[in-house]
């Protein structure tokens, strides 16, 4: 039967996820407010690039992107008493170079004028609070990233896929609005579960009669953190977006769109 491996395996995995920590790091939540210790650092293919030079600065990159669209921003811990924490985020990207390589593909249009890309710095400003207990983090955050423009642009926003949509948001719509919350917890000592949900505001096309929700883009997920080793660990997940794309119905009418997406990543960490 096809269902014997299966039922072998499933024990063997059990053990393994209950089996006592033998690692060297500690298999810590993400994206909290919480610094690691000097020296520390990270990289996945999704996951940014991370890593702590100084006590309490970390600085954060995507490798991937980076050489298109240079950026970087650092999270510093400004408070930590008892259980809580409070960090800063400050960034800047440049994506000048990335509109350029992309000019006639993910954006073939160029209607308000010569098709001029433009130059833009996008800087950007953030918040978390989290709250830690021996087996969960609770975690609130708040952020904004906006364009200053050098040279002016002909670009439009995309109207794409909310994941797409949103990461172009703060160039192609101005700015771009985040709140949202997380919750991580410890299942075992190889194994983390974690849900979050975040509410986007942005811009939009300043040549449609947009309705006040059209300006908002939500988006949930949930997943788990598997510690593969004591250098990797496997997240695994799903997300849901839920965002205006200028869609219609049968009718005609406007409907929102929602996207349920995978998340699978690889991520290896130095303590």
């Amino acid at each position: 039967m096809a269902g014997a491996p299966v039922k072998r395996a499933l024990p063997l995995f059990m053990l393994f996820l209950l089996a006592p920590e033998a690692f060297a790091n500690e298999f810590a939540a993400r994206d909290t407010a919480q610094v690691p210790r000097v020296g520390g650092w990270s990289a996945g293919v999704l996951h940014p690039l991370r890593w702590v030079p100084l006590p309490n600065v970390e600085f954060r990159l995507h490798p991937l992107v980076f050489a298109l669209a240079p950026h970087a921003s650092a999270r510093v811990s400004h408070v930590r008493s008892g259980a809580w924490t409070l960090s800063g985020d400050y960034g800047l990207a440049v994506p000048y170079l990335a509109a350029k390589a992309l000019q006639g593909h993910l954006f073939p249009a160029y209607e308000r004028g010569g098709g001029d890309v433009g130059f833009s710095l996008l800087p950007s400003l953030g918040a978390l609070l989290s709250h830690h207990s021996a087996e969960r983090v609770i975690t609130a955050k708040l952020d904004v990233a906006f364009r200053l423009p050098i040279v002016a642009s002909d670009l439009r926003p995309l109207e794409a896929p909310a994941p797409i949509e949103m990461l172009f948001a703060p160039w192609l719509n101005d700015y771009r609005l985040r709140a949202g919350g997380l919750w991580d917890s410890r299942v075992s000592p190889r194994l983390r579960a974690r849900c979050y949900v975040d509410v986007f505001v942005h811009g939009v096309d300043a040549d449609r009669d947009a309705l006040v929700l059209d300006h908002f883009t939500f988006r949930t997920g949930a997943g788990l953190d598997v510690a593969v080793s004591s250098r990797w660990r496997l997240a695994v997940g799903v997300v849901v977006w839920n965002a205006q794309q200028f869609a219609k119905d049968d009718h005609g009418r406007p409907k929102r769109s929602t996207d349920v997406l995978p998340v699978l990543d690889a991520i290896w960490a130095l303590p």
